[in-house]
């Protein structure tokens, strides 16, 4: 018994060492999932965008297709973003996954980029990125100056 107390503060540091280490890689697969998530929900923006105006044209598969594919999701997620350029269903946005402005801003910005992309930005794509921009909780004073 007197070894056990003897090597009890080595044990107590390699467990608490060991806790460490646990906590850190939770925090940091929280981290990755919730990169994922705000990823994927970046993805969904874009493609209710690429929709919107019923033309998918070469230019936005070109600028959509290889972000699904880089993105840190499983296989038949991707192909699930993938066959829903195809379907007539709205895409729902979780728009909870935005937390700061910069990225709220950065995403409508990336938006209004891939409207253009194919150098028709018409009302149905406006339409899209101002409900994009409201569910995210931009004012309509800055999504009128940002979509000038």
């Amino acid at each position: 018994m007197n070894y056990c107390l003897k090597h009890k503060p080595l044990v107590v540091k390699m467990l608490k060492e060991s806790v460490e280490k646990v906590e850190q890689s939770e925090s940091s697969n929280l981290y990755l999932e919730s990169s994922a998530n705000l990823d994927l929900q970046r993805i969904k923006s874009f493609l209710k965008l690429i929709k919107s105006d019923g033309v998918i044209d070469e230019s936005e598969l070109g600028f959509i297709l290889p972000i699904i594919d880089e993105i840190n999701v499983d296989g038949q997620t991707k192909q699930m973003l993938k066959s829903s350029l195809e379907e007539s269903k709205d895409i729902e946005i979780d728009y909870s996954q935005f937390n700061g402005h910069e990225d709220k801003i950065s995403l409508i910005n990336d938006l209004i980029f891939l409207a253009k992309i194919d150098n028709d930005f018409d009302d149905s794509e406006k339409g899209v990125i101002r409900e994009i921009a409201l569910g995210l909780g931009i004012s309509d004073g800055e999504i009128g100056d940002l979509l000038r």
